[in-house]
């Protein structure tokens, strides 16, 4: 009895051992509706930055989990909710699930200056590179007056300030 409970313990445990890690395979495209946008909320706080995330997908494309690795909380919580939707294409064959590295990069390009020089590197299998690219959002600081002067007081301020421009007053 004792050792027929010690034989199925330790086919248990040789069981456990034996099982097989999400293999690495490599992701060939995804779906036309899949899309990758930049939050509004980190546009506005003008927050940038690189995202890294393991995706965890069947061999069929359905992605399965999204784990954060690093990067900004804001944006790789979003990067990990809109890639949890998507569907890839891949070539893996098999039951097994697969498993990918996914580098975001989120940037901020201001009109005002000359765009960024992009020197293409190849990248190795297994890692699926994207880039997400906005505009910043001018501020404009408008100021604002609650008790704006009315006739003869805005004329008189009018006068005064052009009175000073003139003789440097």
């Amino acid at each position: 009895m004792r050792r027929g409970l010690a034989i199925v313990l330790s086919l248990i445990f040789l069981a456990s051992l034996c099982h097989a890690e999400t293999r690495w395979c490599s992701i060939t495209g995804h779906g036309p509706s899949d899309a990758l946008t930049y939050p509004a909320i980190a546009r506005l706080a003008r927050v940038s930055g690189v995202v890294l995330s393991r995706i965890i997908y069947s061999p069929s494309g359905k992605v399965l989990d999204v784990e954060q690795i690093s990067g900004p909380p804001m944006l790789s919580s979003w990067t990990a909710d809109q890639l949890k939707k998507w569907s890839v294409k891949t070539d893996a064959t098999g039951d097994e699930n697969c498993q990918e590295l996914v580098i975001t990069e989120f940037k901020m390009n201001d009109s005002r200056e000359l765009p960024p020089t992009l020197i293409p590197h190849p990248e190795p299998p297994n890692i699926l590179r994207l880039s997400v690219e906005t505009e910043l959002i001018p501020f404009e600081t408008n100021t604002y007056d609650p008790a704006p002067l009315k006739g003869w007081q805005a004329l008189r301020h009018d006068l005064g300030y052009k009175l000073k421009r003139l003789f440097g007053g």
